[in-house]
C-alpha cells in the first residue's frame, strides 16, 4: 500500500481488514472504493524503513520543498533555486530510484509570486498548487489535454480558507489541507473539487497542534505532522467505523 508521496516516499505496511464495509474516504465527502480499517487484520510487507536522501534536489544553492510523486514516477517539487519566475517555482523530473532527473520549470504555472504543493490528478490531466500571496495561500489548478501536454494558464478554486500543504484523496475528488490561522494554529479540513463552491469541512478529531494531512491509497489512513514542545514529528491516524482514532508517532520518521 502506498501513501501518494506528497511528504512520506518510504515503504509502508498496514494492517487494514479484509471484510472492512465500503466508506467514504475523505472524512464526509464523495471517494467511494476505499474502505476503513477493521478487525480482524492482516500484516504483511516490511514496515517504514529509514529515511534516505533523495539526489537531485535540495542542491545547497535552493530550498526545495513539497517533493511530490506519481505512481507513475513524476516528481514535483517547489523550489527558490536561480532560472524561476518567483521566489518560489513549481518544477518537475522523473524519479528513479533515489535519485530525480531530467528536472524542469513547469511551463505556464508558475507566477512572480511563490508557488507551493504542487500535485497531479489520478489521470495526469490536472495539477494543483498553492499560491502565496504574502497573506494566505489560494488554492489553483491548471488543465492540459494530454498527460504529456503543456498545461492551460492555471485559475483559481475559491476557498474561504488559507489553504497549507494540501493533499488530494485517493480518487482526486477532493483534498485535504491545513488551516494554520492568524495564531498558526492549525485546523484540519476536507475540500470537495467535484463542488468546490460547498465550503471545506472540518475534521474536529485533530487538533491545533496536527498539520499537513496526508492520507494514503486506501483512504483509511491519514499521515500528519505533529507540533511537540517546538519540534515537529509523523504520526498516522487510522480510520475505523467511519472515526479518526487518536494520531501516533511513526517510530523510524
Amino acid at each position: 500500500m502506498k501513501v501518494q508521496a506528497a511528504l512520506f516516499p518510504c515503504v509502508l505496511s498496514a494492517c487494514i481488514g479484509v471484510d472492512a464495509p465500503t466508506v467514504q474516504a475523505d472524512g464526509g465527502l464523495n471517494d467511494g472504493g476505499a474502505k476503513d480499517a477493521g478487525a480482524p487484520a492482516h500484516c504483511s510487507g516490511a514496515a517504514f524503513e529509514s529515511p534516505v536522501a533523495i539526489d537531485g534536489i535540495a542542491r545547497g544553492d535552493s530550498i526545495d520543498v513539497d517533493f511530490w510523486v506519481s505512481e507513475g514516477g513524476t516528481a514535483l517539487f517547489a523550489s527558490s533555486r536561480t532560472g524561476g519566475v518567483g521566489s518560489t517555482d513549481i518544477y518537475a523530473g522523473v524519479l528513479r530510484g533515489s535519485s530525480v532527473s531530467d528536472v524542469a520549470l513547469v511551463a505556464t504555472i508558475n507566477s512572480p509570486l511563490a508557488e507551493y504543493r504542487p500535485m497531479l490528478s489520478v489521470d495526469g490531466l490536472s495539477m494543483y498548487f498553492t499560491r502565496f500571496t504574502g497573506a494566505t495561500f489560494q488554492l489553483w489548478a491548471a488543465r492540459r489535454t494530454a498527460a504529456t501536454g503543456s498545461f492551460q494558464p492555471p485559475f483559481q478554486i475559491p476557498n474561504p480558507r488559507s489553504i497549507a500543504c494540501p493533499s488530494l484523496t485517493p480518487s482526486g475528488s477532493s483534498l485535504y489541507f491545513s488551516d494554520m490561522g492568524s495564531s498558526g494554529k492549525a485546523r484540519t479540513y476536507v475540500q470537495s473539487l467535484d463542488t468546490p463552491e460547498v465550503p471545506p469541512v472540518e475534521l474536529p478529531e485533530f487538533g491545533e497542534t496536527f498539520r499537513c494531512p496526508v492520507p494514503a491509497s486506501t483512504g483509511a489512513e491519514l499521515f500528519l505532522r505533529e507540533l511537540v514542545d517546538g519540534r515537529e514529528r509523523v504520526v498516522r491516524s487510522i480510520r475505523r467505523n467511519g472515526v479518526w482514532a487518536p494520531p501516533e508517532p511513526i517510530g523510524a520518521l
